[in-house]
């Protein structure tokens, strides 16, 4: 399995922010209907893709769809916004690929092994990625 080193930090086109919040992944490949949803944890997220951790390491070019799960991000989206509706009322969901897996970190007692895997956002309804940018720069 083809792995590759994490891009240098200036390479990024897009701040990001350390967030920790629930994905849903799952590879996007046919048939549809046999694809397993797996949920994972986010490390941190940008404008352009983000860092999540997965119990084994992922090709690079391997497409995602993801739903993430992020607190305080739709009082920034320019459509959506209503008051009292959660945020957990809308997930973000992107399209993605894999573009570096990193080494594995030791799980917790009992747990196995995770593997860094950093994504970069192919496909993202523009509204979302506005909430998301905003949210991002409302950190800074």
């Amino acid at each position: 399995m083809e792995s590759t080193k994490k891009p240098p930090k200036e390479s990024r086109c897009h701040k990001r922010i350390l967030k920790d919040a629930k994905v849903e992944h799952r590879e996007l490949y046919y048939p549809l209907d046999e694809r397993e949803v797996k949920v994972t944890r986010m490390k941190n997220i940008g404008g352009g893709g983000l860092l999540i951790m997965m119990d084994r390491p992922c090709e690079t070019g391997t497409l995602l769809e993801l739903e993430i799960e992020l607190k305080d991000w739709a009082r920034h989206h320019p459509g959506f916004f209503k008051e009292g509706v959660p945020d957990l009322d809308r997930r973000i969901t992107v399209l993605a690929e894999v573009v570096w897996t990193g080494p594995a970190e030791p799980g917790e007692k009992g747990e196995a092994p995770r593997y860094n895997v950093g994504v970069k956002f192919t496909n993202i309804y523009e509204d979302d990625l506005k909430g998301l940018t905003g949210l991002i720069e409302s950190k800074e």
